[in-house]
């Protein structure tokens, strides 16, 4: 892959109370990462200001609804891509790889993003990978296989938004003919 271009992404206050009340409202259900350190609302948390940053950068709307079980591996969707956003904590992992349950995968395209308790209002778009590259390598940490792609092998994030961002001007400008 090509070097990465890290993207940092800031929310407004209004955005950051937005995400902050709908991760609460998510969190009520009984916590479904068994393995975490982390709170169910921080869980959420961490995720919403990243889909939310993703949402403001792409112009693509984020989900907002509540439903049980969670949104089964689909943040995002670009015509007929799905997109999938996986948020490790920096704090905690300052050079995370991207980690997905075998389960979980079922996105064409997978983000990685970084958040800081220290900065909660800011993420960090890592980079990008495709589905068949993420599932090439299985590990165990001790709580279940995962999908890894390592850090160094994820795609420049630039490169994803410009491709996203040509594909909706190409949809638009199609729609208004």
């Amino acid at each position: 892959m090509t070097a990465q271009k890290i993207i940092r992404v800031s929310l407004t206050l209004d955005e950051y109370a937005l995400v902050e009340a709908l991760a609460l409202a998510r969190s009520t259900k009984p916590n479904s990462h068994k393995f975490s350190n982390h709170s169910e609302y921080k869980i959420h948390l961490m995720g919403l200001v990243a889909e939310s940053a993703f949402s403001k950068i792409t112009g693509i709307p984020m989900q907002n609804d509540i439903r049980p079980g969670g949104d089964g591996g689909q943040d995002f969707q670009v015509g007929k891509k799905i997109i999938q956003l996986k948020t490790r904590d920096c704090n905690r992992y300052p050079y995370p790889d991207l980690m997905v349950r075998p389960s979980h995968a079922k996105a064409d395209y997978y983000i990685l993003s970084t958040w800081s308790p220290t900065a909660p209002q800011t993420t960090a778009f890592i980079g990008y990978t495709n589905h068949a590259e993420l599932t090439k390598s299985t590990d165990n940490f001790g709580y279940g296989d995962r999908y890894v792609c390592k850090r160094k092998w994820l795609g420049d994030m630039q490169i994803m938004l410009d491709s996203i961002k040509e594909y909706l001007t190409q949809s638009n400008h199609k729609g208004n003919k």
